[in-house]
């Protein structure tokens, strides 16, 4: 089974621990969600990702986009670290489909400390060194 397998819940087979299938099936939905560190000075960090991910989800038969938008974690005192999130739905959460999807975003510039996190995973840490 590959990190990002371990990482999801699932065994060698595609299924989670539940023995549910996650090797495909367009029929299905599956919500995944981004989070991308973004600079704080530039407001249109969200723009920048959600057009060329819907382009790659799109293109590549993967998904849909469902919502792109930029917020501020916070965890102690004002303001709070700013990140992109990306809300999307894929018919395919294998290690290959969410592979090609890290790897899509870190050629769009995606920094460390990005996380992807399926429904019933833990989060799946990524993104380029500075």
């Amino acid at each position: 089974m590959g990190l990002l397998g371990r990482l999801l819940g699932r065994d060698h087979d595609g299924h989670d621990h539940e023995g549910h299938d996650h090797e495909g099936g367009h029929g299905e939905h599956h919500l995944v969600v981004v989070r991308i560190p973004a600079d704080p000075a530039n407001p249109f960090a969200a723009v920048a990702y959600s057009g060329p991910v819907s382009d790659f989800l799109a293109t590549t038969g993967l998904g849909e986009m469902l919502s792109a938008a930029a917020g501020a974690q916070h965890h102690k005192g004002p303001g709070g670290t700013p990140f992109v999130q990306l809300d999307l739905a894929l018919h395919d959460v294998s290690d290959k489909a969410l592979g090609r999807l890290i790897g899509e975003l870190e050629r769009l510039g995606a920094p460390e400390g990005s996380r992807l996190r399926t429904e019933h995973g833990e989060p799946v840490p990524f993104g380029n060194l500075s």
